[in-house]
């Protein structure tokens, strides 16, 4: 597997990149541009993802545990699931698909990450029930 283990991306233009199945834990993409970017089955846990504008990006597959959303934006995002977002950091800041907006699995996730320390990330939300 391709890695970028803790790299820096902070402010890149990633536009239309292709990190599938790549590694990228603990990489730093604080507002990044990664509009339609290719990121099935890639690792982004524990990365920051603060500010990133993900619109249009593949995320299927993808592993977000401990990874920081806050003001992400993943309007547009295809293959992204609640179960995705369940072990990532998100707050009020955080947009989107429609499809997720109101799901209960992320609105508890929102709940949990807004009623804990803002570090450690909480654990996993469970599937509500």
């Amino acid at each position: 597997m391709p890695s970028f283990d803790s790299a820096f991306f902070t402010w890149a233009d990633l536009r239309r990149s292709n990190f599938q199945g790549v590694d990228m834990t603990n990489a730093i993409f604080t507002e990044a541009d990664m509009r339609e970017c290719r990121l099935s089955k890639a690792k982004l846990d524990r990365a920051s993802l603060s500010r990133v504008d993900l619109r249009g990006s593949y995320l299927g597959g993808a592993s977000l545990v401990g990874a920081l959303l806050g003001g992400a934006d993943l309007r547009n995002c295809e293959g992204l699931t609640p179960g995705q977002l369940a072990g990532a950091w998100i707050d009020e800041s955080t947009h989107f698909p429609p499809q997720l907006a109101t799901d209960e699995w992320v609105l508890a996730r929102l709940a949990a990450c807004a009623s804990g320390s803002s570090r450690p990330v909480p654990p996993p939300t469970p599937l509500p029930s």
